[in-house]
């Protein structure tokens, strides 16, 4: 893949013999600062522009490749600010990092909201570029006049889902526990269901940055 000062994205599949322009819908007229390919899934690209936002195609081998912003809106929206490089995530898809002026940014849902990766311990910097090592361990930001940082990268799963009994009887309460196999980066949430119609919790649950459980309370309701 490139990018180009005019906004256009260009795509080979045999090591630039042939290249096809694949931004034909969706796209700003902007400068393009940085692409990044979904690491399972290669027609899967996001790019940065320079002009502000994030984009991102779904395929890139359609006849008419669509991109879409991710750049969210509001105060959890990404700054309006040239965006330098993007990258994936190496285990969730809806995770991507994008590297501004203003410092590095981090989504955990697609684009839908963004969290300002500085409170983490990076300098407020202008961020150029941004690499994930090969073994996926860690993720590299260089910067204008700070040098290169890192952070730690994790394939963060679900390891268990405690309640303290066997048996939930009717019309009471108790806590269940869900526990990480990593501390939580920013962001975190877990998506709650159940088919009882007896049952009542939450839908989904936060957790606290770096936190490794959630404790979570689950309603009964008499069943006659």
């Amino acid at each position: 893949y490139a990018g180009c000062d005019n906004g256009s994205v260009w795509r080979s599949n045999d090591g630039g013999t042939t290249i096809t322009q694949i931004d034909t819908a969706g796209l700003p007229n902007s400068a393009v600062g940085g692409i990044a390919c979904r690491p399972t899934d290669s027609t899967q690209v996001i790019v940065g522009m320079q002009g502000g936002g994030v984009y991102r195609c779904v395929d890139t081998t359609a006849a008419s490749p669509v991109w879409t912003n991710q750049s969210g809106s509001g105060s959890t929206g990404l700054p309006d600010s040239p965006v330098n490089d993007v990258v994936w995530d190496p285990y969730n898809g809806i995770t991507y990092y994008a590297a501004t002026d203003v410092g590095l940014f981090m989504t955990t849902n697609a684009g839908s909201t963004w969290k300002n990766m500085n409170v983490l311990g990076l300098s407020n910097v202008h961020c150029n570029s941004l690499k994930v090592s090969p073994d996926g361990a860690y993720l590299y930001v260089a910067t204008f006049g700070r040098g290169i940082w890192r952070i730690p990268l994790a394939n963060i799963t679900f390891t268990s889902f405690t309640v303290p009994s066997a048996f939930i009887y009717g019309d009471q309460s108790m806590n269940a526990t869900m526990n990480l196999s990593h501390g939580a980066p920013p962001g975190t949430v877990a998506f709650i269901t159940e088919s009882s119609p007896y049952v009542t919790t939450l839908t989904s649950a936060n957790f606290s940055q770096n936190a490794t459980s959630r404790v979570f309370t689950i309603y009964t309701s008499q069943v006659f």
